[in-house]
């Protein structure tokens, strides 16, 4: 499965992508760039999204924006709507996390630090839609 990491810290990017690729098997492309992640995703390649919510420097369009934002953007385009978005946070408190579900449109929001990587994969297939082959 492919898997899009969409992650500013190179420590926790490179510690992710790792965990994802042994335990799921999953092929992972990382990036903090909004103009990648659209067209990785207008080009139909990732299953699943795991985006995280501060992506500090990301400028789409003009703008400033944060995952929360691209996640919406994602899930605003009738291409790319389907694809999967699990949001990682650090910062969402408890009572903030309905607001920025309700707002971002993703599927799914996890809390950092992930501690428990195999509920993660787990997470992510699914949510994933993977067309079968055959």
């Amino acid at each position: 499965m492919n898997v899009l990491l969409v992650e500013d810290d190179y420590l926790i990017a490179k510690v992710t992508a790792r965990y994802l690729e042994r335990l799921g098997g999953h092929r992972v492309q990382v990036t903090i760039e909004p103009i990648l992640v659209f067209d990785l995703c207008q080009a139909r390649w990732p299953d699943v999204i795991l985006m995280d919510v501060n992506i500090p420097g990301a400028m789409w369009e003009g703008k400033w924006v944060s995952g929360a934002d691209l996640s919406r953007a994602i899930k605003s385009n009738p291409q790319t709507s389907n694809i999967p978005i699990l949001l990682v946070t650090a910062y969402a408190m408890e009572e903030d996390k309905h607001h920025l579900m309700e707002t971002s449109l993703a599927d799914d929001l996890w809390t950092k630090p992930i501690v428990d990587y195999g509920l993660l994969v787990k997470a992510i297939a699914s949510h994933a839609t993977v067309p079968m082959v055959g």
